[in-house]
């Protein structure tokens, strides 16, 4: 539980560091649930300098929402399902994430992303909201990149950071590996006893 709750503050730190102004964090700093699927919930924080704006205009659908407007997307989810959005809110996933304008982030074709997008009215910041959600199929917690867009004084506004998300389970090590370490250090322990022999 004390890991989970130092990635999330590791997450926050380098969001900040990031200049990230819509920022989001895990509640709690890990998952509910008890398997298969496990519950994912994150409250974001927009800056005091920051305004929402809703990103769903003429000829967009919640599907397919307009790049411009607010948004944020968290990529490369491990075992993504199930989204949910509060309201005012809608959500969409993607193999390649929609990332907002003058920002790259590596994205991995292997796991979903997920964005969600504002629909309400202005808002200026600073604010709050919660229920941003979604099901995975790991309860391990890691880092995930996100981004976001937003608008400041007025003026379109995006940046991208680090949160605390799920990750794949570490890959068990070949069974040989252990034994070619412990054959080095016999090797080794030989070679210095050999060394000693010599040297007398």
């Amino acid at each position: 539980m004390s890991r989970n709750i130092l990635i999330g503050a590791i997450g926050m730190a380098l969001s900040v560091c990031a200049g990230a102004s819509i920022t989001p964090t895990l509640d709690f700093g890990s998952p509910s649930g008890v398997g298969p699927l496990f519950t994912f919930t994150y409250t974001i924080a927009v800056d005091s300098n920051e305004a929402l704006s809703p990103s769903v205009n003429s000829g967009c659908t919640p599907a397919t929402p307009c790049p411009a407007g607010s948004f944020f997307t968290l990529y490369d989810i491990v075992g993504l399902a199930s989204p949910s959005a509060p309201a005012n809110w809608g959500s969409t996933i993607q193999s390649t994430g929609i990332d907002p304008s003058f920002v790259s982030v590596g994205d991995s074709a292997a796991a979903d992303n997920l964005t969600f997008f504002y629909t309400g009215p202005a808002a200026p910041g600073p604010l709050t909201a919660d229920g941003f959600s979604f099901q995975s199929t790991s309860d391990l917690v890691g880092q995930i990149q996100y981004a976001f867009s937003a608008t400041s004084n007025g003026v379109g506004d995006s940046g991208r950071g680090f949160v605390a998300g799920p990750e794949l389970a570490p890959v068990p090590e070949p069974a040989y590996l252990p034994l070619i370490a412990v054959a080095g250090l016999i090797g080794l322990a030989l070679g210095r006893e050999r060394l000693k022999q010599l040297s007398n």
